[in-house]
């Protein structure tokens, strides 16, 4: 029987009909929100390879497979399955509330069926611990298997979609649904910047991958010179073209790295855009920069907050996890707040001057994908 809500039936008609791998196996269900919920995935699963090299990993997402396949060593085994809604943007700055509605009307409640199909998915695969990402549908595919689930999350749907019931009173008919959805998880980890702390459950650091390259290294690849401050300028992996600061505001001596505004490297002036994906690993440039200015997402604050870089942060106003966001950046990097309408009209070159003032915080503290990593092996036994 084909797994249910794949992107090609015969390809997941392979996937069960190939040898499964001996051992016990890790399904990830991931939610597809952005890259942030992704990546904080992959490097836990990266610190599982680290401690268990043989490991299984399955991974349950419509995050694009090259994200995994890149970040985490000996690569996974890809199922393209919705997973949850996560919020509908018109870009990288704006919610579209009517089509994330629309979106949970089509999802919510999970279809049993689907559900019991995907349990048949697991135990077909050998899986003997499921994890989520702020995934529900993973949590309610682990009851139905009988396997072990683990929630990992800095936030809930229904957290998120709480404050939308004033301008979208349909949102309130799913937040029930959604709470019981991630009460079924029976073990529950939390990973800093929580948006809703509960100091009964277990606390980690942040969640961030790891670079490959050193600061060095790194920038020589990007053939910049040595008097040359690199300022690396992100939307999270959304697409569209990156705002810069207008030529006669731009402090001079400044280049402006922006992942995935052209398909190879292209130097132009103060301008140089890389691919999403290849050789130029996003942890690694965040390592390589003087300063990072984008949106408020969890990778972006994680990575940056690991490498002590100075954050010039755009925060969001219509999204609930922003200002637990903004809150963290504040009290543990050197950075300064970007008004969205600034930077979209390009007209934050005197804030770069003043975040390239700033000294960078020297990188420290664990990684909450190491402590998170150590929890499942111990589950796994």
């Amino acid at each position: 029987m084909p797994g249910p809500a794949v992107s090609d039936p015969l390809a997941s008609y392979a996937a069960l009909t190939a040898p499964v791998a001996p051992g016990p196996a890790i399904a990830y269900f991931v939610t597809a929100h952005g890259f942030g919920h992704a990546t904080r995935a992959c490097a836990v699963m990266a610190a599982l390879r680290a401690r268990r090299p043989g490991l299984a990993l399955h991974v349950f997402t419509q995050a694009p497979e090259w994200l995994f396949t890149e970040s985490v060593p000996g690569g996974v085994s890809y199922h393209a399955a919705t997973t949850d809604v996560g919020v509908v943007q018109h870009d990288a700055l704006r919610e579209d509330l009517l089509a994330t509605l629309a979106r949970l009307d089509d999802l919510l409640p999970f279809d049993p069926r689907l559900v019991r199909e995907w349990a048949t998915w697991l135990a077909r695969l050998r899986v003997a611990l499921v994890v989520c990402d702020i995934a529900p549908l993973g949590l309610a595919v682990a009851a139905e298997a009988g396997l072990p689930a683990v929630l990992i999350e800095n936030f809930t749907w229904d957290w998120i979609y709480a404050p939308y019931v004033a301008a979208e009173p349909g949102f309130a008919r799913h937040l029930p649904l959604l709470r019981e959805a991630f009460a079924l998880a029976p073990h529950h980890l939390q990973a800093a910047p929580v948006c809703a702390p509960d100091l009964s459950l277990p606390q980690l650091p942040p969640i961030a991958r790891v670079p490959r390259h050193s600061r060095v290294e790194t920038r020589a690849a990007l053939g910049l010179a040595e008097h040359e401050r690199l300022v690396l300028v992100t939307l999270g992996g959304m697409a569209g073209d990156l705002p810069l600061p207008r030529p006669v505001a731009a402090p001079p001596g400044v280049v402006y790295v922006l992942p995935g505004a052209a398909d190879q490297l292209e130097r132009r002036g103060q301008r140089l855009a890389l691919p999403n994906r290849g050789d130029y690993y996003h942890p690694d440039l965040i390592c390589a920069a003087d300063a990072v200015v984008g949106k408020l997402g969890y990778s972006t604050v994680a990575e940056a907050y690991h490498a002590g870089v100075p954050f010039g942060y755009v925060p969001r106003g219509g999204f609930h996890e922003s200002p637990v966001m903004a809150e963290f950046v504040s009290a543990n990097l050197p950075r300064l707040e970007v008004p969205p309408d600034v930077f979209t009209a390009g007209a934050w070159g005197e804030h770069v001057a003043a975040l390239l003032a700033h000294t960078p915080r020297p990188p420290g503290g664990p990684n909450g994908a190491d402590v998170a990593a150590e929890y499942l092996v111990n589950l796994l036994g």
